[in-house]
């Protein structure tokens, strides 16, 4: 018996946080003028500004690129199938990895409140890197906690 989840490319909103940081550090810079003289060096108001600006445009390039992809993500979703013998993820959007459940040693949730629930997919030999799984790129969290008891019910 095969069963299909689809999963979506989760995005990250912390990294509006970080715009937003270094956004204000730009604006403290432009506003407020100090001079901190040190040894080998002087932090100046120009030093915040530009540097506010230049890591606020990076993180904000960032955030757009991957919130971008994270909406082609809901519009064409990827599956995630899981049948009696193996388990397919997708990796990128063409190519499918298929994982034999027996080289599966365990799939533990890792989540907390923080970053919500992650599912770590071990596998026995030691060379293979483990998969994550996050939780919010599922439609529900009902349909990840399904997802992770299916697969534990058939390691």
């Amino acid at each position: 018996m095969s069963t299909t989840y689809t999963y979506q490319i989760p995005f990250n909103n912390n990294l509006w946080k970080l715009v937003g940081t270094f956004s204000v550090i730009a604006i403290i810079g432009a506003l407020v003028p100090f001079e901190f003289y040190g040894k080998r060096m002087t932090l100046t108001n120009n030093t915040l500004f530009y540097g506010g600006l230049l890591f606020a445009g990076i993180f904000l390039l960032v955030a757009l690129i991957l919130k971008m992809k994270s909406n082609n993500s809901k519009q064409n979703p990827y599956k995630i199938e899981l049948t009696e013998s193996t388990l397919q993820v997708p990796k990128g959007r063409t190519d499918v990895v298929k994982i034999p459940l027996q080289d599966i040693a365990s799939a533990v949730e890792i989540g907390n409140k923080m970053n919500g629930g992650i599912l770590q997919v071990k596998m026995k030999t030691n060379s293979v890197k483990p998969i994550y799984i996050q939780a919010n790129g599922f439609e529900t969290e009902e349909a990840f906690f399904e997802f992770e008891e299916n697969l534990n019910k058939r390691i």
